[in-house]
C-alpha cells in the first residue's frame, strides 16, 4: 500500500468506517498510484462512490431496485413522481451531490409535478453539476418544460443548471406552448436571463408534436442557445413552411446559431422544392448538416436539393435514399421497365434458401399455309315433278278361232 494513498481522504474513510463494522467478508483490488490494494467490498462504496443498488418506493406503492451512480440512467422503470422524490434522496449523499454529471430517466412515468421536485429546493441541489439530463418518454407537458428552462436561464441559485451540455426531451408532449417555456428569451424576475447564454450545445426535441410555428419560435433571435452543435427535431410535424422559417433570409430577427452543424428533420411530412430555400441563403452555417431521411419530396425536388446542397457545402443525408425509392417505383411499372433489367431479371440465380423457380419455355408453332374450302354453292329447290303412273293393261289371251 503506497503512503500517498496511506495519507488520502479515501483511506481515512475505510479506516473511520471499519471501526463500526463488524463483519467485512467480500473484498476489491482497487489499483491507486500503481498499486493493487485489497479492500473490503462495503468500505469500497464507502471510500470510493460508485454504482450503488438502491430500493425506492415507487408511486403505486411498489418496491423498485435501481443503480445509482456518478451517472445514473433508469430506463423504462416505474418510478413516477413519488420514485423520483425517493430516489432524489439517495442521490443527496454529498458525494453523488459533488460528483453526479448524468443523469437519465428516460420513461419512468414523470411529470411535471416531479420535474419540480428534480430541480427546485433541497432535492435538486445535487443538479448543478449535470452535464447530461435525459427525460425522455415522460409527460414533461407545456409547464415541465417551463420549469427546465426557467432553470437553464437562471443566473443565481443552488439548482441552476449552470454545466449542462446535453438536454433531452423526446416524446415529452411539448408542443407549441411547451416550446415557447422552453426557449422565453426572458424569465421573470431578478434571476431573469437567455436560454441563449446557456451552455446547451445539444438539444433534442424530437416527437413533440411541434409544428411549422413551434419552428418559427425556435428560429427567432436569441432564443436557442448560442453554442448549439445539435438541434434534434424529428419525428414532428413540420413542413416545407419550418424550413422556410428556420432559414428566412427576409427576416432579422431570424437566425439559427452560427454553430449548428447538425439539424434533424427526419420523418417530417417535407415535400416541395426545400433546394430553392436554401440555394445562395447566406442563413445557413457552414457546414451543417441537414437529416431528411424518410421526406415526402418528388425524385425532381430530391436531385435540385442535391445539387444544391453539392454547391454550397451543405450535407443533406437521406436525399439518395428518396431517389432510389423513386427510381424502384419506376422500375416497378412494367410498362416502364427497360429490356435489359427484363432479362437480368430472367438470368438471376435462385438463392439456396428459395426453391428455383422453373419458368416455362415458350414453344413456337410455325405457321400453317391457309387451306382455301371451295364455297358451297346453294341450288334452289325445283317444284316436284309429277309423272303419269303408267297403267299396267293384263295381257289377254289369245283367241283361237278355227279355220274354216
Amino acid at each position: 500500500m503506497s503512503k500517498s494513498f496511506i495519507k488520502s481522504k479515501q483511506f481515512k474513510a475505510v479506516l473511520l468506517t471499519s471501526c463500526a463494522l463488524s463483519t467485512l467478508n467480500s473484498t476489491s483490488v482497487v489499483a491507486f498510484d500503481g498499486n493493487e490494494v485489497d479492500i473490503p467490498q462495503r468500505l469500497l462504496q464507502l471510500a470510493l462512490p460508485g454504482v450503488n443498488r438502491v430500493t425506492i418506493l415507487n408511486d403505486r406503492q411498489e418496491n423498485v431496485t435501481v443503480e445509482i451512480g456518478t451517472s445514473t440512467n433508469i430506463t423504462d422503470v416505474r418510478l413516477g413522481d413519488v420514485g423520483v422524490r425517493n430516489l432524489l434522496r439517495h442521490l443527496n449523499n454529498p458525494d453523488f451531490a459533488r460528483n453526479l454529471t448524468g443523469l437519465s430517466l428516460r420513461n419512468v412515468g414523470l411529470t411535471s409535478v416531479g420535474i419540480r421536485t428534480l430541480l427546485n429546493g433541497n432535492e435538486g441541489r445535487n443538479i448543478r453539476n449535470l452535464v447530461t439530463l435525459d427525460l425522455s418518454g415522460n409527460n414533461i407537458g407545456a409547464e415541465g418544460a417551463s420549469l427546465i428552462g426557467e432553470k437553464l436561464r437562471a443566473h443565481f441559485g443552488s439548482a441552476r443548471l449552470e454545466n449542462l451540455r446535453t438536454l433531452r426531451l423526446e416524446s415529452g408532449h411539448l408542443g407549441r406552448e411547451g416550446v415557447e417555456n422552453l426557449v422565453a428569451a426572458a424569465a421573470i424576475g431578478r434571476r431573469g436571463g437567455r436560454l441563449h447564454d446557456s451552455h446547451v450545445i445539444s438539444l433534442f426535441l424530437g416527437n413533440n408534436n411541434i409544428t411549422d410555428d413551434g419552428a418559427l419560435v425556435l428560429a427567432r433571435r436569441g432564443r436557442l442557445p448560442q453554442h448549439l452543435i445539435e438541434l434534434d427535431l424529428s419525428c414532428n410535424s413540420l413542413t416545407i413552411r419550418a424550413i422556410e422559417n428556420l432559414f428566412a433570409i427576409d427576416a432579422d430577427a431570424r437566425r439559427l446559431p452560427e454553430t449548428l452543424t447538425r439539424l434533424n428533420l427526419a420523418n417530417n411530412p417535407i415535400e416541395g422544392d426545400v433546394a430553392s430555400i436554401l440555394r445562395g441563403n447566406p442563413r445557413i452555417p457552414a457546414g451543417l448538416e441537414i437529416n431528411l431521411n424518410n421526406n415526402l419530396l418528388n425524385i425532381n425536388d430530391a436531385r435540385a436539393l442535391q445539387a444544391v446542397a453539392s454547391a454550397q457545402n451543405i450535407r443533406i443525408i437521406g436525399l439518395e435514399e428518396r431517389i432510389e425509392y423513386h427510381i424502384g417505383q419506376l422500375i416497378e411499372q412494367p410498362i416502364l421497365r427497360p429490356q435489359h433489367l427484363i432479362e437480368d431479371q430472367n438470368d438471376q440465380v435462385a438463392s439456396p434458401d428459395q426453391p428455383e423457380v422453373v419458368r416455362p419455355v415458350p414453344v413456337v408453332v410455325p405457321a400453317q399455309p391457309a387451306v382455301v374450302r371451295p364455297v358451297p354453292v346453294v341450288v334452289p329447290a325445283q317444284p316436284a315433278v309429277v309423272r303419269p303412273v303408267p297403267v299396267v293393261v293384263p295381257a289377254q289371251p289369245a283367241v283361237v278361232r278355227p279355220v274354216p
